[in-house]
């Protein structure tokens, strides 16, 4: 097992692994990670009909008895940060054609509803989570916040062209982090560089080298570079975002990179614009929330010689953690032996 991972192939047979052949990390099976369910395979049909999957999704475990089936995380590291990432498909396992929707939680708090009525897709829940003992509590980016935690809504590599891959991860991102693909528009062309990019001092976010390689800008001077979400109808309507800046190179003396931020027309750069650092990763970072739909904006200063630049974003929902552990004993109990819930509703 690779050094600070936990890889679960869920459904493979007891004491048994094996190194995946594109990203070279170790799978075990999820034997001894669970007390319930059982082992099956995804239907030869389904897959024969679908593109080819990596070998962690041809298997699966199934909870066909309970109403609450749990996964458990041991030999956990005090003090540290870890991101969770689950995978769900259902590939018709049992012959009925009938996807399912279930809530899983984190520990005793709402992680996310996964549904997997809607073309039967994969279905991803991620969360970073930090164990204040041994034990996992919800983690806010910059310090432990006991009354929130984050999960993963957006996280775009905004490179629009050349050799970057949908998806960049592990080995690219050491953190196994997923950066997909931006899809642009044709008023979006790319800026990149060959040169190492470095971090600023203390950086929290440590985005890999190779996203902060390339950059999105506009293909006029005069336009503007916008990025859009919209919460889920029904859902928490309060955002932690994460905007990654990185120059490409050294800009001329005639040559000036200034820009501001909008949200929905508000000004949120409202100190003073902002000019990325050269070959430098850096990142405006901030909470919104309460908007129909947000339309984030970053259009150039009136003395700005350049348009701006996007390396990547981070959106994440801020989902609040109702039943905060104050109690290391009671904690342990709590988080360690009813980690990971699967409900079904």
């Amino acid at each position: 097992m690779h050094a600070g991972f936990i890889n679960i192939d869920c459904g493979l047979s007891e004491n048994t692994s094996y190194v995946e052949s594109t990203i070279k990390i170790t799978y075990v099976s999820d034997f001894g990670f669970t007390d319930t369910g059982v082992n099956r395979n995804v239907s030869a049909a389904y897959i024969a009909n679908k593109q080819p999957y990596s070998r962690h999704f041809l298997t699966l475990r199934s909870f066909p008895d309970g109403d609450r089936n749990c996964y458990t995380l041991r030999s956990l590291t005090s003090g540290y940060k870890y991101l969770l990432r689950a995978f769900f498909m259902y590939g018709d396992y049992d012959g009925l054609n009938k996807p399912p929707i279930f809530d899983v939680y984190l520990g005793v708090d709402l992680w996310g509803k996964v549904d997997l009525t809607k073309d039967d897709k994969i279905s991803m829940l991620e969360i970073i989570a930090f164990s204040p003992n041994d034990f996992l509590q919800a983690l806010y980016p910059g310090g432990a916040n006991a009354s929130q935690s984050l999960v993963l809504l957006n996280r775009n590599n905004m490179c629009v062209s050349g050799p970057s891959p949908s998806i960049l991860r592990y080995p690219d991102d050491p953190y196994d982090r997923l950066w997909l693909l931006y899809e642009s528009s044709p008023e979006y062309t790319q800026v990149s560089t060959a040169l190492p990019v470095g971090h600023i001092a203390d950086d929290m976010f440590e985005a890999p080298q190779i996203v902060m390689q390339t950059a999105l800008t506009p293909v006029k001077n005069s336009s503007s570079i916008n990025y859009s979400w919209q919460p889920n109808p029904g859902g928490i309507n309060s955002f932690f975002t994460v905007f990654f800046f990185s120059e490409m190179k050294a800009l001329e003396a005639n040559e000036l990179r200034e820009f501001n931020v909008f949200l929905n027309d508000g000004l949120l750069t409202k100190n003073e614009p902002y000019s990325p650092m050269v070959l430098t990763s850096d990142a405006l970072l901030g909470t919104v929330g309460g908007e129909p739909e947000y339309n984030i904006t970053l259009k150039a200063t009136e003395r700005s010689t350049l348009p701006p630049i996007l390396n990547a974003v981070e959106v994440y929902t801020i989902v609040p953690v109702t039943q905060a552990v104050t109690d290391n004993s009671d904690g342990k109990i709590k988080l360690m032996r009813y980690f990971l819930v699967l409900k079904k509703t």
